[in-house]
């Protein structure tokens, strides 16, 4: 379980077919064959270690869903170990399954060294995003500011944009996304229960936030 709070950055140092190389000097000594680690929000395992990295095999659902099979070498990752017993927690619950890729539409720069990122709403993702929700997009939590049809915003902090790679991308760039872990339990259940027109205010609720549409921090 990670929780979207990006502490090291590597870089693409290679790919294979199914396989990538990671460069991240500031985290090799951690490393371990066999552990996980979250790469622009995929949960990958630790195959092989090198001296200033490591490499990870990637399935055929990794490849078809993700960015991570399309990367040009060289490209910045977000990378994240798991949450560790009796660790503080911030960010929110991610589990590093991502359900798809969303388009960056726009970037706005904003008063204060903050920046606005507009997506591309695809449908599928419509019924896992809840206004002022959490959304882990290429491994960072973040918080769903506005929600439109077919547009949705999150703001980056200048630190989140100094310490991710979310400040440099481009519009037509893609990123993992991963929805909410708690709208998609609540959403499932009372899909189960026939309540499924209640989703966007009872997973609101459960996470202790308005269920109407606004623009706050």
């Amino acid at each position: 379980m990670y929780t979207g709070l990006i502490r090291h950055q590597g870089l693409l140092a290679a790919r294979g077919a199914a396989s990538l190389l990671v460069d991240c000097p500031g985290l090799r000594s951690s490393l371990n064959f066999g552990d996980s680690v979250s790469v622009n929000g995929v949960c990958l395992t630790v195959a092989r270690l090198s001296e200033t990295g490591f490499g990870a095999d990637l399935l055929p659902a990794t490849l078809e869903v993700t960015t991570l099979g399309t990367l040009a070498i060289g490209s910045r990752l977000n990378l994240e170990l798991p949450l560790g017993t009796g660790e503080l927690f911030g960010g929110h619950l991610v589990r590093g399954v991502v359900d798809g890729t969303v388009e960056l539409l726009a970037r706005e720069e904003l008063p204060g060294g903050a920046l606005r990122l507009s997506f591309r709403l695809e449908d599928w993702l419509k019924q896992w995003l809840v206004p002022k929700g959490a959304v882990c997009l290429d491994g960072v939590s973040l918080t769903v500011q506005r929600l439109d049809e077919a547009v949705f915003t999150t703001e980056l902090i200048p630190t989140t944009q100094a310490e991710t790679n979310l400040g440099t991308i481009l519009p037509s760039a893609r990123v993992n996304v991963e929805a909410d872990l708690i709208v998609k339990s609540v959403r499932t259940v009372l899909e189960g229960m026939g309540y499924a027109d209640r989703v966007p205010e009872l997973a609101a609720a459960v996470n202790g936030l308005p269920a109407s549409k606004g623009t706050g921090d």
